[in-house]
Parts: C-alpha cells; structure tokens; sequence
C-alpha cells in the first residue's frame, strides 16, 4: 500500500467531488428523511456514488463502508470509511460548515485520513505517524491549558437519548469554558481543533463515518481522542471526546 499515491488518488478525488457539490451549493430543493430530524439529498448520493467508483477502480481488493450505501466487505485487511457530505443539513440550506471524509482502515485502524471543506477548497490530510497537514501546511493543535479559556463544540442527534445526553451536560461544561458552539458537521469541529481554532468537540451515539476521518487527523495534529468515557476510540466506538489533549481527563469527568 503506498500512501503517497493513495494521497494524490483522493486529493484529486476530493477536488472533483467537491466541486460536484458547490455546483449545487445553494440551488437543492428537495430532501429525503432518514429519520425525524435526520436528512439526506441526491447530492449526498451522488457524491458518494463517485468517491466509490474512484476507490473501486483504484482499490479493488478493499472493503468500503459509506454513510448512505453501507458497507460492501472484501477479503482484505483494508477498509474505507467514507461520508460523502458531513453536515447535510448546513449544506442543503446553503451555508457553511460542511465536509467530504474518508479514512482508510488497516486491520481496522486508521492509517489514513482525508476531510476536504469544498466552499474554501481546504484540504486537511493525516497518515498514522507522519502528522497532520492543511494544504500542505503542518497543523497542531491548540496550546491552551485552562479550562476557561476552551471553546468547546457539541452536537445535538436526532436520537432522543443521544440529544438528552448532550443536553443534561451541557450547562456544566459551559460553566467552566468560554463558549460552546454547535456547528452541524462533526468533521468540519475535527478539523478545526486539528488546525488549533477550537478546543474540544464531542458528540454521543454517533456513526463510524462521524468519528474515525477527524479522530486521526486531530491524533496527528497532537491532540486527543476518546470516547465519552476516556476509552480508546476503536471501530465499535459511539461516541467521541476529542481536544488539545490538555484537561482532557477533566473533560471525561465533566462529560460523564
């Protein structure tokens, strides 16, 4: 498996779905419900319907697993993981933020992984062990170290357990951070943290495709990621606890 190929395949990938979905950008006017407060676009389908051609062509061994299409299992130790709009409905409403995620999979660890932002054509990139990079430019997370100095970012589910979850710690974490923001796209808060403008993102009950993209490009970038609970993030985590890596034991507690 030569990563460096594999990283121009899905930057060019990246900039042809991207510019697939800015040309819709603003224009939808349908929508399909997956669940209540949970939805889904033709471009949403689209756009996942071109990134699994690429990896079928230039992947054919590997095992895929996409947010709308489900998982199509190979026989190899390798398997993508794919969210073709995270952040759907931001995106379907025309505004920002919203990504295109992937992460490749080794024996189910991650050992890539790729979040594209279409709107400012920003490309944020990590391999397992060889950092993480923005356009090319080397990130790290930030280097606050108190508590009341963190922008902390959440997300409310369509689950009502999930929501209520959230809700219950909300009110204690804001009363020791700064601020809590409520973006609407997961990969877009990962990424963030990854580059060092905010401080925390976590999330409860969530996907695969929500976590594993953002979780080893904020590892590479220096930060830490966990599950609610302080557990290792593996393939059978639901829920994320990702930060600069400093108060993040404090974190868990607040959280918890």
């Amino acid at each position: 498996m030569n990563l460096n190929v594999t990283e121009q395949i899905i930057i060019k990938l990246l900039e042809e779905v991207g510019e697939l979905v800015m040309t819709h950008f603003g224009k939808l006017t349908e929508y399909s419900l997956k669940s209540k407060n949970d939805i889904v676009t033709k471009l949403d389908k689209e756009a996942e319907k071109v990134i699994i051609e690429c990896i079928t062509s230039n992947f054919s061994e590997h095992s895929i697993f996409s947010e709308e299409d489900g998982l199509t299992e190979k026989k190899s130790e390798y398997k993508w993981i794919i969210d073709p709009i995270d952040g759907t409905i931001n995106y379907y409403s025309g505004i920002s933020p919203f990504r295109i995620a992937l992460c490749l999979l080794k024996n189910d660890e991650p050992i890539f992984s790729a979040i594209y932002n279409p709107v400012r054509k920003d490309v944020y990139i990590a391999r397992k062990g060889g950092g993480a990079f923005k356009n090319g430019r080397k990130m790290q997370v930030s280097e606050n170290t108190d508590l009341k100095d963190f922008v902390v970012m959440t997300h409310l589910s369509s689950k009502n357990d999930a929501r209520n979850t959230v809700i219950s710690s909300l009110n204690k974490v804001f009363n020791e951070v700064l601020q809590i923001r409520i973006l609407g796209s997961g990969s877009a808060s990962l990424s963030y943290i990854a580059d060092g403008k905010y401080d925390v993102f976590y999330n409860v009950n969530t996907h695969l495709w929500d976590i594993l993209p953002g979780s080893l490009i904020v590892e590479e970038a220096g930060g830490k990621v966990t599950d609610v609970f302080g557990n290792k993030i593996t393939i059978n985590s639901t829920s994320i606890l990702a930060s600069n890596g400093i108060m993040h034991e404090k974190l868990v507690e607040l959280i918890k």
